[in-house]
Formats: structure tokens, sequence, C-alpha cells
């Protein structure tokens, strides 16, 4: 068990960070941070959000936990669910108007969640796929029944999944498996001119299918970390050459994209056929904000975590870190 939590943990810091679809933030990060007035506040917009999903979100869960295992010892046996020990401690620690306002909580952050999915889901179907390889040019009202039926398919594929589930960790365990090695090709179209959509098709579609390819030959039973690397591998030579045997995007639009967003990395022959456009961002600077991010929202996981658990003087460098990265994103935004 030992030997599987360490290979587990080895695979999310090694692989899982940049292989996950969302290593370039994902479209829901992104599309915030279009909205924001200016590239300064939207900087600070993600890490505000940063710092509380991660730092300040996840201690309450990490102490219903550690409280969990010192009350119900139970669970932790042969056959039993650990997964009740959330539902236990507020069935036995809550007054009855609390419990009822956290379950009604739970209620509406799961509806919040599910409604955001689906209809997000069923926009890519319509929009991205129907609407632009399908059936172009039909009435407004055919896009609208389009998308019903496509929220329809997706709920109906949900509910599926949820009832043969057994419990979260098996689907979370599958989620980050399927999704893996995807990330590559979103990290690689901010970096190198040559990405197309082809290779973006088939790093979504490759993904999922070695996934099954996984379970079918390691079994059911097999930890779902091990299977990261496999994904992600396979995930990546897919993308890799399903580019290279397509046509680029034209010439015009990477200039254009050039011109808008200046990305650094690999952009020669779209620098070369548009000599003015602005130079890139400075790798260097950027390499030195990640860094500072990872300081501010570490560093404040870390020390409130520290602090909470009764330790106050070792929470102390975890603050620290995260004043000096802190610090050092504000001055290059001010």
């Amino acid at each position: 068990a030992n030997e599987t939590a360490v290979q587990a943990f080895l695979v999310f810091v090694g692989v899982q960070w940049w292989a996950h679809r969302t290593a370039d933030g994902g479209g829901v990060a992104i599309q915030r941070m279009l909205a924001c007035r200016t590239e300064g506040h939207a900087v600070g917009a993600t890490l505000w959000f940063n710092i509380l999903n991660y730092a300040v979100r996840t201690w309450p869960w990490v102490l219903c936990g550690l409280a969990a295992v010192v009350l119900y010892p139970e669970l932790s046996g042969p056959g039993r669910d650990p997964e009740l020990g959330y539902p236990w401690l507020m069935r036995d620690l809550l007054p009855a108007g609390v419990r009822g306002f956290v379950l009604a909580s739970l209620f509406a952050a799961f509806m919040s969640t599910a409604d955001t999915q689906f209809h997000w889901g069923a926009s890519y179907m319509v929009n991205d796929l129907y609407r632009r390889f399908l059936r172009k040019g039909a009435p407004e009202g055919h896009y609208i029944a389009a998308s019903r039926v496509s929220l329809a398919i997706l709920v109906a594929c949900t509910a599926v999944i949820a009832f043969w589930s057994t419990s979260v960790k098996e689907v979370f365990d599958f989620l980050i498996m399927f999704f893996a090695g995807t990330g590559t090709v979103f990290l690689g179209r901010w970096l190198w001119w040559r990405v197309n959509a082809w290779g973006e098709i088939a790093a979504m579609s490759a993904a999922p299918l070695a996934t099954l390819a996984y379970r079918l030959l390691a079994g059911e039973g097999a930890p779902g970390g091990r299977g990261v690397p496999f994904v992600a591998a396979i995930t990546t030579g897919a993308w890799l050459s399903a580019t290279l045997l397509t046509p680029p995007v034209a010439m015009e639009r990477l200039v254009e994209f050039c011109r808008r967003t200046r990305p650094p990395g690999f952009w020669g022959p779209v620098r070369a056929a548009a000599p003015d456009l602005p130079p890139p961002a400075p790798v260097g600077r950027d390499l030195g904000l990640w860094a500072a991010g990872l300081a501010l929202v570490l560093g404040s996981m870390a020390g409130i975590g520290k602090a909470l658990l009764g330790d106050p003087l070792e929470a102390v460098p975890g603050f620290l870190a995260a004043a000096a990265g802190g610090a050092w994103i504000y001055r290059a935004y001010r």
C-alpha cells in the first residue's frame, strides 16, 4: 500500500501537472482571465482563485478527514467505505439547523457544477462539431433544438457512468487518466507554430482509447496512477504524429495570433513571414513569475496547514515564502 501511495504521489508531482487537459489553465480559467480589465487584474484574480482553492479550501477537507480517522477507525477496516466519514461527521457533530444548511449547500454545489459542465459540453458538441462540420447555415432554432438533444445525451451518459461507479475515488482516478497527455498539445499550441487542430483532435481521441487499453491490459484492480504515464506517452505520440502529417495552420492566422499574444517558443517561420511582429514575451521573466506564483500558493498552503495543525513556528517559513512570491509578482505588475 505504501509503495502504491508513493508511486501515485510521484505520478501526480512529476507527470500529472503537465499532462492533464488543464495544463495551460483550461478553457474556464482562460475565459475568466479574458473578462478582466487588464493583464495585471487577470493575474491577480487567477492567483486569488488559486490561493482560495488550494491554500484555503483544501484544509477543511483535510481536517475533516483527520477527524474521521480518529472518530471512526472502523472505516479503515477491510470491506468498509472510508467515504462515509464525511456524512457521518455531519450526522454526529452538526446541530440540526446547521446540518440542513450544509446538506443544502452540498446539493447547490453539485447542481451548479453539473449545470455548468452539461451546458459547456453541449456548447462544444453543437458549436464546435455539429454547427461547424455537420450542419452549416441552419436557423438558430435548429441549433437550439440540437443543444437540447446534446444536453439530454450528456445527462444520459453521465447517469450511466454514475450508476456503475462504486466510489468517488474510482471516478477521480479514471478522469485523471482519461485526459492524460492532452495537456502537452494544449501547452504546445502556445509554444510551437506547427500545432494545429488535427493534433488536438488526435490527442483528445487517443487519450480515452489509451485509457481503455490500459484498463483491459492491466485489469480492473490496477492503480489508476500507474496508467497516467502510459496514457500520456501514447497521447503525446498521437498528437505529434497527426500534427506533422497534416498541413499547418494558414500563415496569416498564425501571424495574427503572434501579433495579439506575443507567444514565446518556436515561432521562427511565422516571424520570418512578418518581420514587423512585436518581440515575444521574455521566457526568463515568465519562468520567474511562475516560480513566484508557486511560492505564493504553496507557501500559503503550507503555512495555513501548519498553523491549523498547531505548529505556528513551522508555519513561518511557508508564510515568508508566500510573502516573497507575492512581492515579486506585485513588483512585476504594479
